[in-house]
C-alpha cells in the first residue's frame, strides 16, 4: 500500500508539470535495475524521445532534433553547459624490458658548486643515509673539509650509479678501492643484486660492474660501461705548470728530427718518418718501466704546431691517455708508456 501510494505521487506530481506548461521530463539514461544491463539509445532532454545526437560541446545532454536543442537552451542548459573534460588516457600496461645499453653512467658532479657545510642540516642528513657505521666516522673524521665532501660524494655517487646499473637496493651496496691496481670495485653483490628470471643482470648485461672515478679540479668524474672495462684518468685545467713539450723533451725532440731525416744508405733517399713510435727490443715482455713517455712519431705530432699552447694541450691528450690506459688495465708497474699512443684528432668537444 505505501508502495502505490508512492507511485500515485509520482504521477500526480508529473501531472502537475505537464499542466504547468513545463512540457521535459528528465528521464534517466542508465538501465532500469530490474533488468539485465543493455545498450539503450539516449533519450532528448527535452522531450524525452529516443536520439542519436548530443550537445557537441558538454556530450553530457541528448537531442532528437534541433527545436529540442534550441528550447532546452533558452529554458536553462546555456548557463550549466560547459566543455567536456578530456578523456583520461588508457592506463599503460607496465613490462619489463631487457636490453642492452652503450652506458650507464657518465656523470661529472661539480664539487665547487656544491655549497655543503660540514655543520649543516644536508651533510647530517646525508651521512645518516649511509647505513655503514665504519664508513660514516670515515668521512666524518676525513681532512680536511673538501676531502670530506669528495669522499661523501665518491660514496653516494657509486651507490646512485649501483643502483641504476642493476636495480640495486642503494643503502646495500659496499665498494672498495684497489691500491695495488688502482680501481674501484662493487663488493658482496648477491646482497643486492635480484637473480630472478627477470632481473639476471650479474652475469648477463653486466658481469663485472665496470667503474671508474677520478676527482679533478674541483671535478669528480664517473664512467660505467655495461661491457668493457672502463678505467678513467682526467687532466686539471690547462695551466704555465704544463711545461712545453720543446723545451722539457729537447734532447729526443732532436733525435727525432735528426732520425727522420736521416738519409737511406741502401735507398740512397730521405728515409720516411716512422707511422708510429719505435718499439725498443728491452720493452718486449719487460718488468722494468719504460724510462721514455713519448715515441719519436708522437714527439713530433705532439711538437709540431707553432702555438706552444697547443703543444701543451696535445702533450696533456697524450698524457692522460697513457694513464686511463694503464688505470683501464690496472696495471701500476711495468708501464711501457711510449707504446700507447692516442691520436690528436677531436672526436667531440
Amino acid at each position: 500500500q505505501q508502495l502505490q501510494t508512492v507511485k500515485v505521487a509520482i504521477c500526480s506530481a508529473l501531472r502537475c508539470f505537464a499542466s504547468r506548461g513545463m512540457g521535459r521530463v528528465d528521464i534517466p539514461l542508465g538501465p532500469e535495475a530490474d533488468r539485465e544491463p543493455k545498450q539503450e539509445l539516449p533519450r532528448c532532454a527535452w522531450c524525452g524521445e529516443t536520439s542519436r545526437t548530443i550537445c557537441s560541446r558538454c556530450k553530457a545532454r541528448a537531442y532528437c532534433s534541433e527545436e529540442c536543442q534550441r528550447l532546452d537552451w533558452k529554458s536553462g542548459h546555456q548557463t550549466a553547459c560547459s566543455a567536456a573534460a578530456p578523456a583520461a588516457p588508457p592506463p599503460e600496461e607496465e613490462r619489463f624490458e631487457f636490453y642492452q645499453v652503450p652506458y650507464v653512467a657518465r656523470w661529472a658532479i661539480n664539487l665547487q658548486r656544491w655549497r655543503l657545510g660540514a655543520e649543516s642540516k644536508e651533510f647530517a642528513f646525508l651521512l645518516s643515509r649511509i647505513p655503514d657505521e665504519r664508513i660514516r666516522q670515515r668521512i666524518a673524521s676525513t681532512r680536511p673539509w673538501s676531502a670530506a665532501k669528495l669522499a661523501l660524494a665518491q660514496e653516494l655517487a657509486v651507490r646512485r650509479m649501483a643502483e641504476v646499473l642493476t636495480q640495486a637496493v642503494w643503502t646495500k651496496v659496499q665498494w672498495q678501492h684497489d691500491d695495488e691496481a688502482d680501481r674501484d670495485y662493487l663488493i658482496e653483490r648477491e646482497e643486492y643484486v635480484w637473480t630472478g628470471k627477470k632481473y639476471q643482470n650479474a652475469n648477463v648485461r653486466f658481469p663485472n660492474f665496470n667503474f671508474s672515478m677520478m676527482e679533478t679540479g674541483g671535478i669528480l668524474f664517473l664512467v660505467s660501461h655495461p661491457v668493457a672495462i672502463t678505467g678513467l684518468y682526467a687532466g686539471g685545467p690547462l695551466s704555465d705548470a704544463m711545461p712545453d713539450p720543446r723545451e722539457a723533451f729537447a734532447e729526443e725532440l732532436a733525435a727525432a728530427r735528426e732520425a727522420e731525416t736521416g738519409q737511406d744508405s741502401e735507398e740512397g733517399r730521405v728515409r720516411p718518418a716512422a707511422a708510429g713510435p719505435e718499439t725498443p727490443e728491452k720493452s718486449q715482455g719487460s718488468d722494468e718501466e719504460d724510462s721514455r713517455m713519448l715515441g719519436d712519431a708522437e714527439l713530433l705530432e705532439v711538437c709540431q704546431p707553432d702555438e706552444a699552447q697547443t703543444r701543451r694541450e696535445r702533450l696533456r691528450l697524450a698524457l692522460v691517455g697513457k694513464f686511463a690506459y694503464y688505470r683501464t688495465l690496472g696495471q701500476t708497474s711495468a708501464r711501457q708508456w711510449s707504446q700507447v699512443v692516442v691520436g690528436q684528432q677531436k672526436v667531440a668537444e
